[in-house]
């Protein structure tokens, strides 16, 4: 599968503020990127829906075809499709080694994850994409101390480099504002 490997800045200041994506920030610019940027219009209804998507993609570290089959599997869960879907991508191993501060950005955490330095339940995981579940225990073989994260979730529990998954994720506990109806009604609209 691929993933994207290009400026991840000039994906920040098209999208807005995304954590994890990268430590950097845009400091000269703050303008959206390209040769047309100075010029402001009014985006679709569609634009937005797209930009929405965009964000929980470049954020999760995903692509679109695994977007599509989370959607796909949210659609399918008796929850809200909107809920189940950000919990879904919530509890991918790679990023709860973010959320834990084990990793200083996503793809570092999802490297991390693929090289085999990662635990879950006394088990070596190789798979980024691996789904946790309540009261499973995440264990990262380091030779330093993991930093602490600045904000560590309600449904998280660290203690002495291991951290367990303790209550379903809730909405409020995102570490960046998306809003998923408009997700679901990209796909509903485009027929994923």
């Amino acid at each position: 599968m691929s993933r994207y490997l290009g400026p991840r800045v000039r994906v920040i200041r098209r999208l807005g503020a995304l954590p994890a994506l990268t430590n950097k920030s845009p400091k000269k610019r703050t303008s959206a990127p390209g040769e047309h940027a100075h010029k402001t219009r009014k985006l679709s209804e569609f634009a937005v829906q797209l930009q929405e998507k965009q964000k929980l993609q470049y954020y999760y570290g995903i692509t679109n075809s695994q977007l599509a089959r989370y959607f796909r599997q949210a659609r399918r869960s008796k929850s809200s499709t909107g809920l189940a879907l950000l919990t879904m991508l919530e509890t991918r191993l790679d990023h709860l080694v973010y959320r834990a501060g084990f990793a200083p950005t996503l793809p570092a955490a999802r490297q991390l994850v693929n090289h085999g330095h990662v635990k879950v339940n006394g088990k070596k995981v190789t798979i980024a994409s691996w789904a946790c579940e309540v009261n499973h225990v995440i264990e990262v073989k380091s030779s330093s101390p993991p930093k602490p994260p600045e904000y560590l979730p309600p449904y998280l529990q660290l203690s002495n480099g291991t951290l367990t998954v303790t209550q379903p994720v809730q909405k409020e506990w995102l570490a960046f504002v998306v809003n998923e109806l408009l997700v679901v009604e990209y796909y509903t609209r485009v027929g994923a």
